[in-house]
């Protein structure tokens, strides 16, 4: 599967959601779950996060990780991981 181009069909909210859901995975290391999307957007509903996950997933931008249960951005690559150790 190919990394798709962003300039493809996204609607502005699926777009911030994208962008979110990038951030915080390069800040923690994993996805953020349906209700923190819900807060962070002041969704009323968890079926509008719902909803917009599975758009992203239709268009090719994210993927299912079921083992793991966390979604993966298509194309998002990260730094390696360096351990917090005290010298």
């Amino acid at each position: 599967m190919g990394n798709p181009s962003v300039s493809a069909q996204l609607t502005s909210s699926q777009a911030g959601l994208l962008h979110f859901i990038k951030s915080r995975i390069r800040e923690t290391g994993v996805s953020p779950s349906y209700r923190e999307i819900q807060a962070y957007f002041k969704y009323k509903a968890i079926g509008t996060v719902q909803d917009h996950i599975r758009a992203l997933v239709k268009k090719g931008f994210l993927v299912w990780l079921t083992l793991a249960l966390a979604l993966m951005v298509v194309g998002l690559t990260l730094a390696p991981i360096q351990a917090l150790v005290a010298a």
